[in-house]
Parts: structure tokens; sequence; C-alpha cells
């Protein structure tokens, strides 16, 4: 089982990086983009 594991990682590593493309950034925040919105009542561990 870990051996396919380790296979699966390597074949999706392997095809992720010969399918990138680099693009030109985005000029303008598009106007229906859904927003990520924090609650200010959780905090991350490193935060106290």
């Amino acid at each position: 089982m870990e051996e396919f594991r380790y296979r699966w990682l390597y074949r999706t590593h392997r095809t992720r990086l010969a399918t990138m493309q680099q693009v030109e950034p985005l000029k303008a925040i598009e106007a229906d983009r859904k927003r990520m919105v924090i609650d200010e009542s959780i905090k991350p561990k490193f935060a106290d």
C-alpha cells in the first residue's frame, strides 16, 4: 500500500510539473469573485 501511495504521488507531481504554464497576473479583482471571511474570534495557535 505504501509503495502504491508513493507511485501515485510521484506520478501526480510529474504530471503537475509537465502541465504548469506561466500566465499573466490579473489586472483587477473580478467583481463577482467570492471572498474569504475571517471570523475574528478564531485565532491561530501562534497568535497568543
